[in-house]
């Protein structure tokens, strides 16, 4: 995302209805980050789930500041490669 974009992680309405959670805390993605997505989904049902390749689970939104994020995210998860346990 540039300087002037913030994306918001929201879980499809479908899963959450079978009872599985999709971004439990951390559903905003701040203005600068790049990387790949780690998704938290937890399965809050009392039933197995089963999650299919390719089906999705949840969505990004998009929204323009109005002007321009006066620094870029630079946390410990900037430029992440693949799916990363937390880092503390």
């Amino acid at each position: 995302l540039d300087n002037t974009i913030i994306a918001i992680l929201h879980g499809k309405s479908t899963l959450g209805r079978r009872g599985i959670g999709v971004h439990i805390t951390a559903g905003l993605i701040d203005p600068g980050w790049e990387g790949i997505l780690t998704l938290e989904v937890v399965n809050y049902s009392q039933e197995y789930q089963k999650l299919v390749v390719g089906q999705p689970i949840a969505q990004l939104t998009f929204d323009k500041l109005e002007t321009s994020a006066s620094q870029s995210y630079k946390g410990r998860y900037q430029g992440a490669g693949s799916v990363e346990v937390a880092k503390f």
